[in-house]
């Protein structure tokens, strides 16, 4: 069996936006949008993110990205984390706004700095291919446990990735083992996947055929293409 693990790049923008176009921003919940627009003029940070969302689904007030990108801006400019990351993930993605990877990259890192753990799991993917800063297995590594650490599966699955290769990180199977568990007990199929190919040949855990083929089953239950062929090819 071939040990295939690599390096998952997550742009987290879609799935975020794609929950947000589907409820109303939770500050309408508890206030109107004329007290938020209100507390954004005054300079609220808060109001300001939150007032930018409204604006990007079109959530009580009429869909506007250039006024959404110009709220998260201004919140962005107070050290709001939320809307650094949400201004970072957008220049990542292109969405709303021209694609720049530097621009990203700065907001991401702004985010990063102050624990928000999405932002940290996508600045060590830039850090890893490269993009919009100078590449760095080291830097890479130290950004995705910093968000695996708060419990952020992909940043667990992509630390017990560096942790098994041996980028930016020594070389350790039984670390990446055990990232590759939480990040799999968290539904991550890349990680279950990778669980059980190390169960399969006893990288880091005691071989058991058992496990190997639990963990591969439960990638291919959540859509993993190489754990499906694994099972139609009885490679387990």
């Amino acid at each position: 069996m071939v040990i295939i693990i690599s390096f998952a790049v997550m742009f987290l923008l879609s799935l975020l936006f794609g929950q947000k176009k589907q409820q109303k921003p939770d500050i309408f919940k508890n206030h109107s949008v004329l007290e938020v627009q209100k507390n954004a003029e005054l300079g609220d940070p808060e109001a300001q993110y939150n007032l930018g969302l409204a604006h990007y689904t079109g959530s009580e007030v009429p869909q506007d990205y250039k006024k959404a990108l110009s709220f998260w801006e201004q919140s962005a400019n107070q050290n709001n984390a939320d809307a650094q990351f949400i201004l970072g993930a957008a220049y990542q993605s292109g969405e709303c706004v021209p694609q720049n990877y530097e621009k990203a990259a700065f907001w991401l890192k702004k985010a990063a700095e102050q624990g928000h753990a999405m932002a940290q799991c996508n600045l060590g993917v830039f850090y890893n291919n490269g993009a919009g800063v100078p590449q760095s297995d080291e830097k890479s590594a130290f950004w995705y446990l910093k968000a695996a650490e708060q419990g952020e599966p992909r940043s667990q699955f992509n630390f017990g990735v560096a942790c098994f290769n041996g980028a930016g990180v020594p070389q350790d199977y039984e670390k990446a083992v055990y990232w590759y568990q939480k990040a799999a007990n968290q539904g991550n199929n890349f990680a279950q996947y990778n669980l059980g190919l190390c169960y399969g040949k006893g990288l880091g855990v005691p071989e058991n055929r058992e496990k190997a083929l639990f963990w591969i089953q439960q990638a291919a239950n959540n859509g993993d293409v190489q754990a499906k062929n694994a099972l139609r090819q009885g490679m387990v």
